[in-house]
């Protein structure tokens, strides 16, 4: 039934939580009431879709927090993928915990720059959102415990702390707005009832400030299955399970709601940002992996996405029906939904199969109304086939270029448009199945229409019509193959697709394409990555007469060029340059080690400990029981990773146990000791938390002398709000303790140096290091001098099989040339067995292994991090080693090679400040 009135705008996301500030939204739910632009709108939104500078927008974005990935200049890698798939926008995430890590401190260096970013966005064309797995939801750590009430309200104490950080956001920002002729157009946050009043201070912030542009919410509450648990399949089967064929259902279902406003979570993501929710990787099983290598996914992605960008058409569409009662579908295992331009006859058919999880083969016809009329499709093929987890959109009446029209389509469109004053046309489909499309060529002297069907079988690039138009059709693996990039144009947007160039060229056989640009001398420069020798084809202006890659010329091969098409192609083969030499994969060897736990020597000296005096706290979750102190880590500067607790008291014969309780998040874990003795651990799964009774055994307490209870606590993150505001005060420490027959004489916490005030390593920042010996030290920073240790293998494990804590370190050269993009994983056995280790590379804490419940095992290290001898020489690794009982382990460690890859985004900069003794113990 058709309707009158036009739906709503709508918006898709695939997952939100309470969100925080800035940037281009991957999803939206409304867009709020703004201050009026000076001149025309920039920015403005109708029920259809977004309108930026006059044009309408189909939002494609996908999700990339920057602060995740610790080296700003391999952020251009990741946002020319992203815009290498069609996309044409992301949403990035701040953290407010790493740029504001202290009252009064405001760091927007190295990954916590924003105008890097907005800068990176700039000649990419991107239109420029915070949460998610981060500890505290992104809450500095400073303000969960100096702060009296609960956050995210519209307290006055809590009003004070964001304001820093807001104001530090409005000016890093304001510049950048697309009012002027920059990439941002949105900032976004998440209301609830609980959090309203906070919400509205908050946008208050905003429209009085230098922000001109509309803020925008998300629907708050969604949620998906997590894959990362000690029990779930982790993110790689995740992968697995919403690959390519997931993509082909799920991600056109949206598009069948008529959502034009869509987000990918995620699209990249990687990193230790400390959560009890998720391990070391934020990886979530992405269509870019997290050591950057392009997945299966992601040429799905890209196929969805280039076609999307080629078809304007499609953004100002309402949603007529579906197959319950509107459209004809001659199979009740089919199932249909229609949307229809506002303006035109357009029309865009979304089938799949009635149950989306079904797997078998289906085979259907259809009604569809055109402007030739009603039509049974497809006319001269089978039918239209859908193979197991798959959907498909057949168009009709669809206008591609300046004079040709498809009248149907159920063969896919790739790219749709114009490559200088030529129309063209690039479809797709499965070898194994029929496509049908019927196509209109109209000039002035003519009007000429085919149907054409491709039967199965076909494989490659074969060209259809090369006349009026070029017409072009392959199969799905070889069109997976092919990019379509922009050419920049000359307007001040001039990056920006739609707003300043629609120029196009078709480039088809690399890996990677990242980079296209024309010169005055008719010489089109390509860059981008290669995995093998590949033949080059080029759909491009006809004056195009050399082609460069990676500033290499390509040898021309002008029959492959004539067969393709008689008009502005270019075909070459280009030989994937050699390495010179094997890259040889680095051995971890020749380890050296030392005890970084002495605080559990008898007479070990903790006046260094801060003493633990609080008898009040901010925390609305109170201590369970003792004397009256508060035992909690951020209220004394130490929230995250290890701390370690130190409470003393004089020994006598009647002291025999002590109750301890501890809170660290899902997935903690505690060792216990007296003295130096090991009297119990905590390790569960999924407790936050724990109340035991530790037994003193026989000979343990020193009659008469001063005795000290340790613990080594793991802490995990701080919670998330999980529906309540003050669940991000979910404490970090000890909850309760108690001596039979006896009181603690005091009590010491150590976290890492200076706590989160006055930390050291502004570079790696707040969240890089913790609190045990060694870090405190500085054993794990390039150049600390390890000559006087003992060797040791790695796989040994700890001497005598004891528990307690050791460092390992050991160093290696890497020798990768210039023009290679070569990522590497360290990988842990995994072996299940009662240790963790904390894994640092050049000082970067990169891995947190928990041997006794995984399930990750492999960490990504990225260039840079990762320093080749070509950056300045040797690669420091410190393994921190933590056996939590008296048992044989033997852990093991290795690199492999992921990939190795011709091309990289290049000019990458390391940053790994090296040892040094000041504020060091």
């Amino acid at each position: 039934m058709l309707r009158n009135s036009t739906t709503p705008l709508r918006t898709v996301h695939t997952k939100s939580h309470l969100n925080s500030v800035l940037g281009f939204p991957f999803s939206f739910a409304h867009l709020f009431h703004r201050r009026a632009f000076s001149g025309d709108d920039d920015v403005r939104r109708d029920n259809c879709s977004l309108v930026l500078q006059g044009q309408r927008f189909l939002i494609y974005s996908g999700e990339f927090h920057t602060y995740r990935l610790a080296v700003p200049s391999l952020w251009p890698d990741i946002l020319q993928k992203i815009k290498a798939a069609g996309s044409n926008a992301i949403s990035v995430y701040l953290h407010w915990g790493a740029i504001n890590p202290a009252p009064g401190v405001i760091d927007f260096d190295e990954y916590r720059a924003v105008e890097l970013l907005y800068e990176a966005a700039k000649p990419l064309g991107y239109g420029l959102y915070i949460n998610v797995e981060r500890s505290a939801g992104g809450i500095a750590y400073w303000v969960t415990s100096e702060i009296a009430g609960p956050l995210r309200i519209n307290a006055v104490d809590f009003r004070a702390s964001w304001q820093d950080y807001i104001q530090g956001i409005i000016e890093q920002t304001a510049r950048y707005q697309i009012t002027e002729g920059k990439p941002v157009i949105s900032n976004e946050y998440t209301q609830n009832a609980v959090t309203g009043a906070y919400f509205s201070e908050l946008e208050a912030a905003y429209h009085n400030s230098s922000i001109v542009v509309p803020l925008t919410y998300n629907d708050p509450g969604e949620y998906s299955t997590d894959a990362c648990g000690p029990t779930a399949p982790g993110y790689e089967n995740c992968r697995q399970l919403t690959g390519a064929a997931f993509e082909s259902v799920f991600y056109r279902t949206p598009w069948a709601s008529n959502a034009k406003l869509m987000g990918f979570y995620t699209l990249y993501e990687c990193g230790a940002i400390p959560f009890p929710g998720v391990y070391t990787s934020h990886d979530y099983g992405g269509a870019i992996a997290e050591n950057h290598a392009l997945t299966d996914k992601y040429t799905e992605l890209k196929l969805q996405g280039l076609f999307l960008r080629s078809s304007p058409e499609f953004y100002k569409t309402d949603r007529i029906g579906n197959s319950t009662g509107v459209v004809s579908v001659f199979d009740s295992a089919a199932f249909a939904v229609l949307l229809r331009n506002l303006d035109t006859p357009s029309g865009y058919w979304f089938g799949r199969q009635t149950k989306s999880t079904s797997t078998v083969i289906t085979n259907f016809n259809m009604t569809i109304d055109t402007s030739a009329g009603t039509l049974q499709i497809p006319q001269v093929a089978s039918g239209v086939t859908l193979s197991s987890h798959q959907s498909k959109v057949i168009i009709g009446d669809y206008v591609f270029g300046t004079h040709s029209s498809l009248l149907y389509s159920t063969a896919s469109i790739l790219f749709a448009g114009t490559i200088r004053s030529w129309d063209v046309l690039f479809l797709y489909g499965d070898a194994d199945q029929e496509d049908s499309p019927y196509v209109s060529f109209t000039t002035a002297a003519s009007d000429n229409q085919s149907i054409v069907c491709f039967s199965p079988g076909i494989s490659g690039l074969v060209t259809v019509f090369d006349s009026l138009s070029l017409v072009l059709y392959a199969d799905t693996v070889t069109a997976g193959t092919f990019w379509a990039h922009a050419l920049a144009g000359t307007d001040p947007h001039a990056n920006y697709w739609q707003i300043g160039t629609n120029s196009t060229l078709l480039v088809g056989g690399p890996h990677l394409v990242r980079n296209a640009s024309l010169s005055a001398s008719d010489t089109l420069a390509l860059r981008g990555d290669l995995n093998s020798s590949v033949r080059l084809t080029v759909i491009g202006p006809p004056e195009v007469e050399t082609v460069m890659w990676n500033g290499e010329p390509v040898d021309p091969d002008m029959d492959a060029a004539l067969r393709l098409t008689s008009v502005g192609a270019f075909s070459g083969q280009h030989v994937l340059k050699s390495v010179g030499r094997e890259i040889e994969t680095p051995m971890l060897e020749d380890w050296k080690f030392a005890t970084s736990l002495p605080e559990v020597d008898v007479g070990f000296d903790d006046s260094a400990g801060t003493v633990m005096i609080h008898t009040a706290t901010n925390n609305p979750f109170k201590p369970f029981y003792g004397d009256g102190k508060v035992l909690y880590g951020c209220d004394y500067g130490f929230c995250e990773d290890i701390v370690l607790w130190r409470g003393h008291f004089d020994g006598t014969v009647n002291v025999k146990s002590a109750n301890l309780s501890t809170n660290s998040g899902e997935a903690f874990a505690a060792s216990v000791w007296l003295n130096d003795h090991i009297i119990g651990i905590w390790k569960p799964k999924y407790l936050g938390g724990t109340d035991d009774l530790f037994v003193f055994p026989n000979g343990t307490v020193l009659i008469g002398q001063d005795n000290v209870i340790t613990i080594v606590q793991d802490n995990m993150g701080l919670n998330q709000t999980r529906n309540s505001p003050e669940n991000f005060k979910s404490p970090r420490g000890i909850r309760g303790f108690k001596l039979n027959n006896s009181t603690f004489s005091d009590w010491k916490v150590q976290g890492k140096v200076r706590g989160y005030a006055s930390f050291q390593d502004t570079t790696r920042g707040i969240m890089n290091e913790c609190g045990l010996f060694g870090e405190r030290k500085g054993w794990h920073l390039p150049g600390f001098d390890t000559s006087s240790w003992a060797s040791r293998g790695f796989s040994s494990g700890l001497p005598n099989d004891s528990a307690g804590v050791r460092f390992f370190v050991t160093t290696f050269d890497l020798r990768v040339l210039d023009g290679f993009d070569v990522p590497m994983s360290f990988n842990f056995d995994l072996t299940p067995a009662p240790y963790r280790t904390f894994l640092f590379i050049n000082r970067w804490m990169m891995g947190k292994f928990v041997a006794n419940l995984g399930p990750q095992w492999k960490f990504s290290v990225h260039e840079a991090i990762l320093e080749y001898l070509e950056y300045q020489g040797t690669d420091t690794v410190a393994v921190a080693l933590w056996a939590m009982e008296s048992v044989p382990i033997s852990p093991r460690l290795n690199i492999t090679i992921d990939s190795v890859l011709n091309g990289g985004v290049g000019n990458v900069v390391a940053n790994n400040p090296p040892w040094g003794s000041r504020g060091r113990l």
